[in-house]
């Protein structure tokens, strides 16, 4: 319930309270039963008190929600970011290297990402990000795994040529830089930078550009 519900029900129990009051009849009533009247009106100060104390109570939880969010998807960000740039020196040192590619991938491993999975697997991120966003992350998180394994297993690097290996490194990478695009994308849309259809267009060009499912 947001804060301009709240407003109106008091606002209309209070109008009501002033009516009742107001009303010739009642003056005889207060005259009569003033004891009854002010336990009545103490009470419905007590319920609007209460009322908006439950209110503000929420609104603090969720705004700390949304920050912890923020800074969850942030630290995934930079980590997805840093390794991007050690995939592309770790890369680069492969192939000006005098061994063989299986050789370097083999005894060498790319880096794999620790934040980003735990905060896919994190409640306050399942509660508090878009839906889209959601889907998009978990799909290239796993791709991201399958990925990882066809770089890092002995047997799967041993099944593939040279050229391929690398191609498979390049997607891995690939994969890396959309995963941190959907997170900033989705931390800009927290901040209110951007506005939901913006978002859900960000979205969809990126799975356009990337060419990914």
């Amino acid at each position: 319930m947001n804060i301009t519900t709240y407003t109106t029900i008091t606002s209309i129990v209070t109008i009501l309270i002033i009516i009742f009051l107001s009303l010739s009849y009642t003056k005889r009533i207060r005259k009569k039963k003033s004891e009854l009247i002010s336990f009545i009106g103490t009470i419905i100060a007590t319920f609007i008190g209460v009322f908006f104390a439950i209110y503000f109570n929420n609104k603090a939880i969720i705004n700390q929600e949304k920050d912890t969010t923020i800074k969850l998807l942030s630290a995934a960000n930079n980590e997805l970011n840093l390794i991007e740039l050690e995939i592309d020196t770790r890369l680069e040192s492969i192939l000006g290297s005098n061994n063989s590619i299986k050789y370097e991938i083999a005894n060498h491993h790319f880096p794999y990402p620790t934040i980003f999975p735990k905060t896919m697997q994190n409640d306050i991120i399942l509660k508090n990000i878009t839906g889209s966003s959601l889907r998009a992350m978990n799909r290239q998180w796993r791709n991201l795994a399958v990925e990882y394994d066809l770089i890092s297993n002995p047997r799967n690097i041993m099944a593939y040529s040279d050229s391929t290996l690398v191609m498979i490194v390049q997607d891995y990478k690939q994969i890396t830089t959309f995963s941190a695009e959907l997170i900033n994308n989705e931390i800009q849309y927290m901040t209110n930078n951007i506005s939901r259809e913006e978002l859900e267009d960000k979205i969809d060009i990126l799975y356009q550009r990337y060419n990914m499912k």
